[in-house]
This record gives C-alpha cells, structure tokens and sequence, in this order.
C-alpha cells in the first residue's frame, strides 16, 4: 500500500507542477477592444385573465333513464 500513496503523490506532483509551469509562462489575457453598453429595461406585465363572474350554482339535472322492458 505504501508504493501506491508514493506513486498517487507523485503523479499529483507532477500534475501541479506542470499546471503552475503552463500557467507561469502562457500569455496574459488581453482586454477585449471594444465595449458594449447596454440598457437594461423591464419586462411587459403579463394580461390578468378575468374569470367569469359567476358558475352555474347547481349543474344541470341529467334526464332519467327509461326501463327497458
């Protein structure tokens, strides 16, 4: 078990090591050349939909059904 802990922190070092090498020699970013300026407005309010005022208070009956003779 030993051996595999001294490979996984090697591997790791190696890793970190090339990622700060990579990062200490590569390019600073450049700032864009131009700029945009932008007005940000609201959104519409949305239509209130109006229910209708009011339901049928009982539904209607429905018709009795004829026996079969």
């Amino acid at each position: 078990m030993r051996r595999e802990l001294l490979i996984s922190y090697s591997a790791h070092a190696v890793l970190i090591l090339f990622f700060v090498l990579v990062s200490a020699f590569s390019r600073p970013m450049e700032l864009p050349q131009r700029v945009y300026s932008v007005r940000i407005v609201a959104a519409p309010q949305p239509e209130v939909v109006r229910q209708p005022e009011q339901y049928p208070e009982t539904p209607p009956e429905p018709e009795p059904a004829q026996q079969v003779i």
